[in-house]
């Protein structure tokens, strides 16, 4: 997204980002807390910080 806005749009396009890059991470913590909450979710959280780290070292991995 930064890299196609206009060069005089540069600053606007990187607050862009990183607004959205914020509501993504508070709506991931509303979900992943609401899950928290309900009786049984233990395990559908343990799946999902799984399946997070595994995205995230493949991510590293690739840079």
């Amino acid at each position: 997204m930064a890299v196609s806005v206009p060069s005089e749009l540069t600053a606007t396009g990187q607050g862009a980002l990183n607004g959205m890059r914020q509501a993504g991470s508070a709506l991931g913590v509303a979900v992943l807390g609401t899950l928290g909450t309900l009786p049984g979710a233990g395990g559908v959280l343990i799946v999902i910080g799984l399946v997070a780290v595994v995205l995230i070292s493949r991510a590293r991995a690739r840079s």
